[in-house]
């Protein structure tokens, strides 16, 4: 979160789940592979849907669970134990509507 902050990435936004399950559908259609393989060691934090409550700051995270064949949507908070750090942020420019 801090990085987006930086000259260098002005205009800039974290991707939203909405973002990761275009993408996962599309490679699906378009490649019949799947993307954000959690049992790689990959998802997406989708920082663009970041959100702070009293408690704790929560990031949503979508992964794909080969074992199981399922997508998953999770969110994680702060000082959650269980929560993996191996899992990637990337980030979207939005255009304004024409």
């Amino acid at each position: 979160m801090e990085i987006l902050k930086e000259k260098a990435y002005v205009g800039e936004a974290g991707k939203t789940l909405e973002d990761f399950i275009l993408e996962f559908i599309v490679r699906l259609e378009r490649y019949e592979e799947v993307s954000f393989d959690g049992d790689d060691n990959n998802g997406l934090w989708c920082l663009g849907q970041y959100y702070k409550l009293s408690y704790a700051k929560i990031v949503p995270v979508g992964r794909w669970l080969g074992k199981i064949g399922r997508v998953r949507l999770d969110a994680h908070r702060t000082n959650n134990k269980l929560c993996t750090q191996k899992i990637g942020a990337s980030t979207v420019v939005r255009l304004p509507a024409l």
